[in-house]
């Protein structure tokens, strides 16, 4: 059959309902990413936030909660019986110890540090 891809950036912490329609069954793949870690004193870093995805088939109409994390806060996904389907955690924050400056781990790896 026909099928449509489509996306969204979000940049922002928020919280969206998603509605989806099926005539039949369908499946869809859910992709989250969770909010990047913060820098450290200009220095170091934060970490990306990681990226997660579940294949979900639905054959009825569904509403997604979408709960979009900004910096420092999980992703995640939940269908219309509040289950949880996927979830992304966040990357982590650039730090620094005895004078040497670490970034924060995440999904591409360790960020930077001086």
């Amino acid at each position: 059959g026909n099928s449509t891809k489509t996306g969204q950036l979000i940049r922002s912490s928020i919280k969206s309902s998603v509605h989806t329609m099926a005539l039949g069954k369908c499946s869809l793949t859910v992709v989250v990413v969770g909010g990047g870690g913060a820098g450290f004193s200009g220095w170091s870093g934060g970490g990306s936030g990681y990226v997660s995805w579940e294949e979900v088939t639905i054959s009825r109409s569904v509403t997604f909660e979408v709960s979009v994390g900004g910096g420092g806060v999980q992703s995640e996904v939940r269908d219309d019986s509040r289950e949880l389907l996927v979830e992304a955690k966040p990357g982590e924050d650039g730090r620094e110890s005895n004078y040497h400056f670490y970034g924060g781990d995440g999904y591409s790896g360790g960020g930077g540090g001086g």
